[in-house]
Protein backbone atom coordinates (compact mmCIF):
# COMPACT_ATOMS: atom_id res chain seq x y z
CA UNK A 1 0.00 0.00 0.00
CA UNK A 2 2.97 2.42 0.59
CA UNK A 3 4.53 2.09 -2.25
CA UNK A 4 1.79 2.32 -4.33
CA UNK A 5 0.97 5.40 -2.30
CA UNK A 6 4.56 6.38 -3.24
CA UNK A 7 4.74 5.87 -6.42
CA UNK A 8 1.49 8.01 -7.03
CA UNK A 9 3.02 10.95 -5.21
CA UNK A 10 6.34 10.47 -7.62
CA UNK A 11 4.09 11.00 -10.43
CA UNK A 12 2.34 13.36 -9.23
CA UNK A 13 5.42 15.52 -8.49
CA UNK A 14 7.25 14.45 -11.90
CA UNK A 15 4.99 15.29 -13.95
CA UNK A 16 5.97 18.40 -15.85
CA UNK A 17 3.24 21.36 -15.81
CA UNK A 18 3.17 23.56 -18.72
CA UNK A 19 2.90 27.50 -18.29
CA UNK A 20 -0.51 28.10 -19.30
CA UNK A 21 -0.86 32.35 -20.04
CA UNK A 22 -3.23 34.50 -18.08
CA UNK A 23 -6.46 36.04 -19.05
CA UNK A 24 -4.71 39.38 -18.68
CA UNK A 25 -2.07 38.82 -20.68
CA UNK A 26 -4.16 37.21 -23.34
CA UNK A 27 -6.15 40.59 -23.88
CA UNK A 28 -3.44 42.17 -23.92
CA UNK A 29 -1.73 40.48 -26.79
CA UNK A 30 -5.24 40.86 -28.56
CA UNK A 31 -5.82 44.60 -28.20
CA UNK A 32 -1.88 45.03 -29.69
CA UNK A 33 -2.97 43.12 -32.59
CA UNK A 34 -6.17 45.00 -32.90
CA UNK A 35 -4.39 48.11 -33.79
CA UNK A 36 -3.17 47.03 -37.05
CA UNK A 37 -6.27 47.02 -39.79
CA UNK A 38 -5.52 44.13 -42.32
CA UNK A 39 -5.19 41.62 -39.15
CA UNK A 40 -8.70 43.38 -37.27
CA UNK A 41 -11.12 40.95 -39.03
CA UNK A 42 -8.77 37.77 -38.57
CA UNK A 43 -8.82 38.43 -35.07
CA UNK A 44 -12.08 39.33 -34.52
CA UNK A 45 -13.23 36.28 -35.96
CA UNK A 46 -10.73 34.06 -33.40
CA UNK A 47 -11.66 36.41 -30.50
CA UNK A 48 -14.83 33.94 -29.43
CA UNK A 49 -13.11 30.43 -29.85
CA UNK A 50 -9.95 32.37 -27.24
CA UNK A 51 -12.92 33.64 -25.03
CA UNK A 52 -13.99 30.19 -25.04
CA UNK A 53 -10.87 28.52 -24.24
CA UNK A 54 -10.06 30.52 -21.82
CA UNK A 55 -13.24 29.48 -19.87
CA UNK A 56 -12.57 26.17 -20.36
CA UNK A 57 -8.45 26.21 -19.74
CA UNK A 58 -7.78 28.49 -16.72
CA UNK A 59 -10.33 26.96 -14.59
CA UNK A 60 -8.92 23.06 -15.32
CA UNK A 61 -5.65 25.04 -14.81
CA UNK A 62 -6.46 26.12 -11.63
CA UNK A 63 -8.14 23.31 -10.22
CA UNK A 64 -5.45 20.94 -11.52
CA UNK A 65 -2.95 23.03 -9.31
CA UNK A 66 -5.13 22.76 -6.79
CA UNK A 67 -5.88 19.42 -6.49
CA UNK A 68 -1.96 18.41 -7.06
CA UNK A 69 -1.63 20.77 -3.32
CA UNK A 70 -4.41 18.74 -1.70
CA UNK A 71 -3.07 14.71 -2.90
CA UNK A 72 0.59 15.57 -2.15
CA UNK A 73 -0.67 16.65 1.50
CA UNK A 74 -2.86 13.59 1.92
CA UNK A 75 -0.05 11.67 0.75
CA UNK A 76 2.52 13.09 2.76
CA UNK A 77 -0.24 12.42 5.65
CA UNK A 78 -0.58 9.14 4.64
CA UNK A 79 3.12 7.99 4.21
CA UNK A 80 3.71 9.29 7.80
CA UNK A 81 0.86 6.98 8.93
CA UNK A 82 -0.03 4.81 7.01
CA UNK A 83 -2.18 3.10 9.42
CA UNK A 84 -3.58 6.10 11.31
CA UNK A 85 -7.25 4.38 10.88
CA UNK A 86 -5.57 1.93 13.06
CA UNK A 87 -7.54 1.76 16.45
CA UNK A 88 -5.09 0.06 18.74
CA UNK A 89 -3.55 -0.19 22.19
CA UNK A 90 0.25 -0.24 20.93
CA UNK A 91 1.52 3.33 19.69
CA UNK A 92 2.00 4.77 16.44
CA UNK A 93 5.17 6.06 14.96
CA UNK A 94 6.49 6.94 11.56
CA UNK A 95 7.90 3.65 9.81
CA UNK A 96 8.55 3.44 6.16
CA UNK A 97 9.25 0.20 4.24
CA UNK A 98 12.51 -0.70 2.32
CA UNK A 99 11.46 -2.33 -0.77
CA UNK A 100 13.62 -3.68 -3.40
CA UNK A 101 11.76 -3.92 -6.59
CA UNK A 102 12.45 -7.03 -8.38
CA UNK A 103 12.83 -6.91 -11.98
CA UNK A 104 12.47 -10.14 -13.37
CA UNK A 105 9.41 -11.76 -14.94
CA UNK A 106 7.67 -14.65 -13.10
CA UNK A 107 7.25 -17.70 -15.51
CA UNK A 108 5.77 -20.17 -13.87
CA UNK A 109 4.03 -18.63 -10.29
CA UNK A 110 2.90 -20.04 -6.48
CA UNK A 111 -0.39 -19.27 -4.89
CA UNK A 112 -1.37 -18.75 -1.54
CA UNK A 113 -0.74 -15.68 0.63
CA UNK A 114 2.02 -14.97 2.97
CA UNK A 115 2.35 -13.53 6.30
CA UNK A 116 5.82 -11.86 7.16
CA UNK A 117 7.95 -8.94 9.41
CA UNK A 118 9.83 -6.80 7.74
CA UNK A 119 11.67 -3.93 9.67
CA UNK A 120 9.80 -4.96 12.99
CA UNK A 121 5.83 -4.85 11.19
CA UNK A 122 3.66 -7.34 9.57
CA UNK A 123 3.05 -7.46 6.45
CA UNK A 124 1.17 -9.67 3.83
CA UNK A 125 1.46 -10.58 0.58
CA UNK A 126 0.37 -13.03 -2.20
CA UNK A 127 2.56 -15.44 -3.56
CA UNK A 128 2.53 -14.39 -7.13
CA UNK A 129 3.77 -11.00 -5.46
CA UNK A 130 0.34 -9.29 -5.43
CA UNK A 131 -1.43 -7.38 -3.08
CA UNK A 132 1.69 -6.27 -0.51
CA UNK A 133 0.04 -4.34 2.44
CA UNK A 134 1.50 -3.16 5.59
CA UNK A 135 -1.09 -4.65 8.72
CA UNK A 136 1.11 -2.70 11.64
CA UNK A 137 3.01 -0.11 12.40
CA UNK A 138 4.43 1.10 15.71
CA UNK A 139 7.11 1.50 17.73
CA UNK A 140 7.24 -2.58 18.42
CA UNK A 141 9.25 -5.58 17.08
CA UNK A 142 6.96 -8.65 16.33
CA UNK A 143 7.52 -12.43 16.16
CA UNK A 144 6.07 -15.69 16.69
CA UNK A 145 3.56 -14.74 13.93
CA UNK A 146 0.97 -17.33 13.68
CA UNK A 147 -2.41 -16.69 11.55
CA UNK A 148 -5.47 -17.87 12.36
CA UNK A 149 -7.63 -20.81 10.96
CA UNK A 150 -9.82 -18.38 10.00
CA UNK A 151 -7.58 -16.23 7.60
CA UNK A 152 -8.84 -13.16 9.67
CA UNK A 153 -6.34 -12.20 12.73
CA UNK A 154 -2.16 -12.55 12.98
CA UNK A 155 -1.05 -13.34 16.66
CA UNK A 156 2.37 -11.95 17.48
CA UNK A 157 4.90 -11.73 20.45
CA UNK A 158 6.17 -7.87 20.71
CA UNK A 159 9.06 -6.09 22.74
CA UNK A 160 10.11 -2.25 22.13
CA UNK A 161 12.35 -0.97 19.49
CA UNK A 162 14.55 0.82 21.24
CA UNK A 163 16.58 -1.17 23.32
CA UNK A 164 16.28 1.59 26.28
CA UNK A 165 12.59 0.45 27.09
CA UNK A 166 13.43 -3.63 26.64
CA UNK A 167 13.46 -5.08 29.77
CA UNK A 168 15.94 -7.74 29.48
CA UNK A 169 18.86 -8.06 26.81
CA UNK A 170 17.09 -11.37 24.88
CA UNK A 171 19.95 -12.77 23.00
CA UNK A 172 20.43 -16.22 25.48
CA UNK A 173 17.03 -15.50 27.98
CA UNK A 174 14.47 -14.88 25.56
CA UNK A 175 13.18 -11.34 24.82
CA UNK A 176 10.52 -10.35 27.53
CA UNK A 177 7.51 -9.70 25.57
CA UNK A 178 4.03 -8.81 25.54
CA UNK A 179 1.50 -10.80 22.89
CA UNK A 180 -1.19 -9.02 20.70
CA UNK A 181 -3.21 -9.93 17.64
CA UNK A 182 -4.31 -7.49 14.64
CA UNK A 183 -7.37 -8.04 12.16
CA UNK A 184 -6.17 -8.48 9.13
CA UNK A 185 -8.88 -6.61 7.55
CA UNK A 186 -9.33 -3.42 9.71
CA UNK A 187 -5.63 -2.92 11.12
CA UNK A 188 -7.31 -3.17 14.70
CA UNK A 189 -4.73 -4.58 17.35
CA UNK A 190 -5.55 -5.96 20.39
CA UNK A 191 -2.78 -5.93 23.14
CA UNK A 192 -3.52 -9.55 24.90
CA UNK A 193 -0.67 -9.59 27.28
CA UNK A 194 0.99 -6.19 27.71
CA UNK A 195 5.01 -5.52 27.52
CA UNK A 196 6.43 -6.39 30.71
CA UNK A 197 9.05 -8.20 32.88
CA UNK A 198 8.83 -11.47 31.09
CA UNK A 199 8.53 -14.06 28.30
CA UNK A 200 5.59 -14.74 26.95
CA UNK A 201 6.28 -17.08 23.31
CA UNK A 202 4.47 -19.25 20.88
CA UNK A 203 1.47 -18.07 20.90
CA UNK A 204 -0.75 -19.81 18.79
CA UNK A 205 -4.69 -20.35 17.81
CA UNK A 206 -7.04 -22.99 18.51
CA UNK A 207 -8.96 -24.79 15.86
CA UNK A 208 -12.11 -22.41 16.05
CA UNK A 209 -10.01 -19.24 15.99
CA UNK A 210 -11.22 -18.07 18.83
CA UNK A 211 -8.40 -18.86 22.30
CA UNK A 212 -4.77 -18.09 22.07
CA UNK A 213 -2.37 -20.56 23.96
CA UNK A 214 1.01 -18.34 25.25
CA UNK A 215 4.12 -20.13 26.88
CA UNK A 216 5.50 -18.11 29.74
CA UNK A 217 8.85 -17.18 31.26
CA UNK A 218 10.15 -20.21 29.79
CA UNK A 219 8.03 -22.88 31.20
CA UNK A 220 7.34 -20.91 34.20
CA UNK A 221 3.60 -20.70 33.36
CA UNK A 222 1.12 -21.62 30.18
CA UNK A 223 -2.03 -19.36 29.17
CA UNK A 224 -5.00 -19.93 27.16
CA UNK A 225 -6.72 -16.67 26.43
CA UNK A 226 -10.66 -15.51 25.15
CA UNK A 227 -9.51 -13.42 22.75
CA UNK A 228 -13.55 -12.56 22.18
CA UNK A 229 -13.15 -11.39 25.71
CA UNK A 230 -9.75 -10.14 26.65
CA UNK A 231 -9.52 -12.56 29.39
CA UNK A 232 -7.28 -15.41 30.43
CA UNK A 233 -9.58 -18.07 31.26
CA UNK A 234 -6.42 -20.93 31.99
CA UNK A 235 -3.28 -19.54 34.07
CA UNK A 236 -0.94 -22.52 34.62
CA UNK A 237 1.76 -22.05 37.14
CA UNK A 238 4.08 -24.14 39.07
CA UNK A 239 3.45 -25.18 42.34
CA UNK A 240 7.50 -24.84 43.29
CA UNK A 241 8.11 -21.85 41.03
CA UNK A 242 10.85 -23.64 38.92
CA UNK A 243 10.29 -24.20 35.37
CA UNK A 244 8.52 -27.04 34.69
CA UNK A 245 5.08 -26.21 32.14
CA UNK A 246 5.30 -27.08 28.57
CA UNK A 247 3.03 -25.03 26.26
CA UNK A 248 -0.62 -26.11 25.74
CA UNK A 249 -1.69 -27.63 22.92
CA UNK A 250 -5.23 -28.56 20.88
CA UNK A 251 -6.22 -32.08 20.47
CA UNK A 252 -8.08 -31.59 17.66
CA UNK A 253 -10.05 -35.31 17.88
CA UNK A 254 -10.86 -35.15 21.56
CA UNK A 255 -11.88 -31.13 21.09
CA UNK A 256 -9.59 -30.86 24.52
CA UNK A 257 -6.43 -29.07 25.07
CA UNK A 258 -3.26 -30.87 26.42
CA UNK A 259 -0.56 -29.63 28.56
CA UNK A 260 2.32 -31.32 31.11
CA UNK A 261 2.44 -29.60 34.39
CA UNK A 262 4.67 -30.80 37.45
CA UNK A 263 6.06 -33.38 35.10
CA UNK A 264 2.36 -34.63 34.07
CA UNK A 265 0.81 -35.27 31.34
CA UNK A 266 -3.02 -33.86 31.17
CA UNK A 267 -6.07 -33.92 29.27
CA UNK A 268 -9.02 -31.24 29.88
CA UNK A 269 -11.05 -28.65 28.34
CA UNK A 270 -10.43 -25.71 27.23
CA UNK A 271 -10.64 -23.55 30.27
CA UNK A 272 -8.95 -26.04 32.36
CA UNK A 273 -11.84 -27.95 33.78
CA UNK A 274 -12.34 -31.67 34.11
CA UNK A 275 -8.75 -32.39 33.88
CA UNK A 276 -7.35 -35.49 33.92
CA UNK A 277 -3.79 -36.77 34.41
CA UNK A 278 -2.48 -39.74 32.03
CA UNK A 279 0.69 -40.38 32.78
CA UNK A 280 3.70 -39.31 35.41
CA UNK A 281 7.23 -38.08 35.17
CA UNK A 282 6.93 -36.07 31.58
CA UNK A 283 9.49 -33.66 30.83
CA UNK A 284 7.97 -30.32 29.65
CA UNK A 285 10.83 -28.46 28.43
CA UNK A 286 14.80 -28.89 27.79
CA UNK A 287 17.47 -26.85 28.61
CA UNK A 288 20.48 -26.21 26.54
CA UNK A 289 23.61 -24.83 27.20
CA UNK A 290 23.36 -22.01 24.20
CA UNK A 291 19.94 -20.17 24.64
CA UNK A 292 16.13 -20.46 26.46
CA UNK A 293 14.81 -22.96 27.26
CA UNK A 294 13.08 -24.89 24.36
CA UNK A 295 9.65 -26.58 24.91
CA UNK A 296 8.58 -29.98 24.50
CA UNK A 297 4.87 -30.38 24.67
CA UNK A 298 2.67 -33.24 24.60
CA UNK A 299 2.96 -34.38 20.55
CA UNK A 300 -0.50 -35.73 20.11
CA UNK A 301 -2.10 -37.30 16.57
CA UNK A 302 -5.06 -35.92 14.64
CA UNK A 303 -7.80 -38.46 16.13
CA UNK A 304 -6.09 -38.00 19.64
CA UNK A 305 -5.19 -41.77 20.11
CA UNK A 306 -1.46 -41.32 20.56
CA UNK A 307 0.75 -38.72 21.83
CA UNK A 308 3.82 -38.77 21.77
CA UNK A 309 6.57 -37.63 24.58
CA UNK A 310 10.14 -37.31 26.36
CA UNK A 311 10.74 -38.95 29.81
CA UNK A 312 14.52 -38.30 30.72
CA UNK A 313 15.46 -37.51 27.39
CA UNK A 314 13.87 -40.68 26.21
CA UNK A 315 10.90 -40.72 23.37
CA UNK A 316 7.90 -42.22 24.27
CA UNK A 317 4.77 -43.09 22.56
CA UNK A 318 0.82 -43.23 24.49
CA UNK A 319 -1.54 -45.32 23.17
CA UNK A 320 -5.22 -43.99 24.71
CA UNK A 321 -7.42 -46.29 23.51
CA UNK A 322 -4.95 -49.51 25.00
CA UNK A 323 -3.47 -47.21 27.86
CA UNK A 324 -0.17 -48.44 26.46
CA UNK A 325 3.49 -46.62 26.59
CA UNK A 326 6.08 -47.84 23.95
CA UNK A 327 10.04 -46.22 24.02
CA UNK A 328 10.15 -44.69 20.93
CA UNK A 329 13.86 -42.98 20.38
CA UNK A 330 16.86 -43.03 23.29
CA UNK A 331 18.93 -39.99 24.12
CA UNK A 332 20.35 -39.03 27.31
CA UNK A 333 19.77 -35.32 28.87
CA UNK A 334 23.44 -34.93 28.86
CA UNK A 335 23.68 -35.65 25.54
CA UNK A 336 20.57 -33.59 24.90
CA UNK A 337 22.23 -30.50 26.67
CA UNK A 338 25.82 -30.82 25.24
CA UNK A 339 24.54 -30.84 21.20
CA UNK A 340 22.17 -28.44 21.85
CA UNK A 341 19.18 -30.03 20.58
CA UNK A 342 17.63 -33.32 21.17
CA UNK A 343 19.08 -36.81 19.88
CA UNK A 344 15.33 -37.74 19.00
CA UNK A 345 13.13 -34.94 17.83
CA UNK A 346 9.68 -35.08 16.38
CA UNK A 347 8.27 -34.30 13.23
CA UNK A 348 4.97 -35.76 12.64
CA UNK A 349 2.47 -38.71 12.01
CA UNK A 350 1.96 -40.43 8.96
CA UNK A 351 -1.91 -39.61 7.50
CA UNK A 352 -3.22 -42.74 8.71
CA UNK A 353 -1.36 -42.23 12.25
CA UNK A 354 0.06 -45.80 11.53
CA UNK A 355 3.53 -44.25 11.47
CA UNK A 356 5.62 -41.57 13.85
CA UNK A 357 7.96 -39.46 11.90
CA UNK A 358 11.41 -38.18 13.72
CA UNK A 359 14.98 -37.09 13.27
CA UNK A 360 17.61 -39.06 15.34
CA UNK A 361 21.30 -38.29 15.83
CA UNK A 362 23.74 -40.67 16.11
CA UNK A 363 26.78 -39.87 13.82
CA UNK A 364 24.87 -37.79 11.92
CA UNK A 365 21.24 -36.91 11.13
CA UNK A 366 18.48 -39.78 10.26
CA UNK A 367 14.92 -39.34 9.07
CA UNK A 368 13.19 -42.78 10.92
CA UNK A 369 9.85 -43.87 10.41
CA UNK A 370 7.93 -45.63 13.73
CA UNK A 371 5.54 -48.35 12.90
CA UNK A 372 2.95 -47.79 15.45
CA UNK A 373 1.54 -51.40 14.78
CA UNK A 374 4.71 -53.57 14.78
CA UNK A 375 7.14 -51.32 16.69
CA UNK A 376 9.58 -51.61 13.34
CA UNK A 377 12.31 -48.63 12.81
CA UNK A 378 13.42 -47.66 9.32
CA UNK A 379 15.40 -45.30 8.12
CA UNK A 380 14.80 -43.14 5.51
CA UNK A 381 17.53 -41.47 4.72
CA UNK A 382 19.90 -38.91 6.04
CA UNK A 383 19.14 -35.38 6.23
CA UNK A 384 19.92 -31.60 8.00
CA UNK A 385 18.66 -31.46 11.00
CA UNK A 386 15.53 -29.07 9.89
CA UNK A 387 12.82 -31.48 8.21
CA UNK A 388 9.68 -30.46 8.03
CA UNK A 389 6.77 -32.50 6.58
CA UNK A 390 4.06 -31.20 4.65
CA UNK A 391 0.35 -31.11 6.10
CA UNK A 392 -0.65 -33.90 3.72
CA UNK A 393 2.09 -36.20 5.13
CA UNK A 394 3.27 -37.02 2.02
CA UNK A 395 6.59 -35.32 1.12
CA UNK A 396 9.55 -34.39 3.49
CA UNK A 397 11.15 -31.12 2.94
CA UNK A 398 15.23 -30.92 4.52
CA UNK A 399 18.38 -29.82 4.56
CA UNK A 400 20.34 -32.55 2.34
CA UNK A 401 23.74 -32.42 3.51
CA UNK A 402 25.46 -30.84 6.39
CA UNK A 403 22.82 -29.35 9.49
CA UNK A 404 23.44 -25.63 8.35
CA UNK A 405 21.15 -23.01 6.65
CA UNK A 406 23.24 -22.74 3.31
CA UNK A 407 23.13 -26.76 2.59
CA UNK A 408 21.33 -28.33 -0.18
CA UNK A 409 17.35 -28.30 0.56
CA UNK A 410 15.35 -30.91 -1.10
CA UNK A 411 12.27 -32.96 -1.12
CA UNK A 412 11.42 -36.68 -0.53
CA UNK A 413 8.27 -38.46 -1.18
CA UNK A 414 7.39 -40.77 1.40
CA UNK A 415 5.10 -42.77 -0.52
CA UNK A 416 7.66 -43.51 -3.41
CA UNK A 417 11.01 -42.64 -1.82
CA UNK A 418 12.16 -39.98 -4.13
CA UNK A 419 14.72 -37.76 -3.74
CA UNK A 420 14.63 -34.66 -5.39
CA UNK A 421 17.92 -32.12 -4.17
CA UNK A 422 17.27 -28.54 -5.69
CA UNK A 423 20.66 -27.20 -5.15
CA UNK A 424 21.91 -24.29 -2.32
CA UNK A 425 19.99 -21.10 -4.06
CA UNK A 426 17.00 -21.30 -1.20
CA UNK A 427 17.88 -20.65 2.46
CA UNK A 428 16.00 -23.20 5.23
CA UNK A 429 17.19 -22.32 8.52
CA UNK A 430 18.80 -25.17 10.92
CA UNK A 431 17.23 -23.87 13.77
CA UNK A 432 13.69 -25.05 12.81
CA UNK A 433 13.80 -28.05 15.32
CA UNK A 434 14.78 -25.34 18.15
CA UNK A 435 10.85 -24.05 18.33
CA UNK A 436 9.47 -27.32 20.01
CA UNK A 437 6.31 -26.56 18.06
CA UNK A 438 7.78 -27.19 14.68
CA UNK A 439 5.41 -30.05 13.89
CA UNK A 440 2.08 -27.54 14.93
CA UNK A 441 3.06 -25.46 12.98
CA UNK A 442 4.30 -26.58 9.42
CA UNK A 443 2.26 -23.50 8.02
CA UNK A 444 5.60 -21.54 8.84
CA UNK A 445 7.24 -23.76 6.35
CA UNK A 446 4.45 -25.53 4.09
CA UNK A 447 1.73 -23.62 1.91
CA UNK A 448 -1.66 -25.37 2.73
CA UNK A 449 -2.18 -27.06 -0.54
CA UNK A 450 1.41 -28.66 0.49
CA UNK A 451 2.93 -27.38 -3.22
CA UNK A 452 5.30 -24.85 -1.80
CA UNK A 453 7.55 -23.97 0.97
CA UNK A 454 8.84 -20.48 1.96
CA UNK A 455 12.34 -19.18 2.60
CA UNK A 456 14.66 -16.79 2.20
CA UNK A 457 18.24 -16.32 -0.03
CA UNK A 458 21.29 -17.87 0.73
CA UNK A 459 23.98 -15.37 1.36
CA UNK A 460 24.57 -11.29 2.27
CA UNK A 461 21.14 -9.20 1.42
CA UNK A 462 19.12 -12.39 0.33
CA UNK A 463 18.78 -13.15 3.38
CA UNK A 464 16.19 -10.32 3.93
CA UNK A 465 14.05 -11.57 1.31
CA UNK A 466 10.66 -13.55 1.31
CA UNK A 467 11.23 -16.30 -1.29
CA UNK A 468 9.40 -19.57 -2.43
CA UNK A 469 10.18 -22.45 -3.87
CA UNK A 470 7.86 -25.14 -5.34
CA UNK A 471 8.19 -29.12 -4.98
CA UNK A 472 9.68 -28.91 -8.59
CA UNK A 473 12.51 -26.85 -6.84
CA UNK A 474 11.35 -23.66 -8.85
CA UNK A 475 11.98 -20.96 -6.67
CA UNK A 476 11.63 -16.79 -6.68
CA UNK A 477 11.82 -13.77 -4.75
CA UNK A 478 8.38 -12.19 -3.39
CA UNK A 479 9.70 -9.57 -1.35
CA UNK A 480 13.12 -8.51 -0.72
CA UNK A 481 13.93 -6.40 2.93
CA UNK A 482 15.26 -6.56 6.06
CA UNK A 483 12.93 -9.29 6.78
CA UNK A 484 12.82 -11.82 9.53
CA UNK A 485 9.92 -14.13 10.05
CA UNK A 486 7.51 -15.64 7.26
CA UNK A 487 4.44 -17.66 7.30
CA UNK A 488 1.53 -19.04 5.26
CA UNK A 489 -2.07 -18.53 5.91
CA UNK A 490 -4.14 -21.51 6.08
Amino acid sequence: MLKDLNLKKNALENTPQKDIPSPSSIFRKIASQLKKPRKKNLYLIFLSLIFALLFVIYPYHAKRQETKKVSNSQLDKRSRSPTKALVTRVPTITQTPNLTPLPEKLVKTASGRIAFVMDGEVYVVNADRNDLQQITDDEYKKFGLQVSPDKMKIVYSFYPEDSEKQTNSGMYVGYNSGVAFVDVESKKVTVLIPYGNIQNHYANWTPDSRYITVWVGNGLGSKVIDTVLNSTILNLSSSDGKASISPVVWVKGKNKISYILNNSLYLANVDGSEAVKLKDGVDALRQVHEGPNVPEPPFWSGSGRFAAYYKDGFLNLYDSVNITEVVVGKATKEDMFESNYPQTYLTSYSSNEMKLFFLEYDQKPTAVSFDIVTGKRENIGSFGQSMVISPDKKTLFALTNEPYSNSPVGFHNLETGELKTCGSDFRHSYYWWAGGLGYNTSLSVWSPDNSVVVGSGTSGRDYGTVKVMLIDCTNYEIVRGNISERVWFP
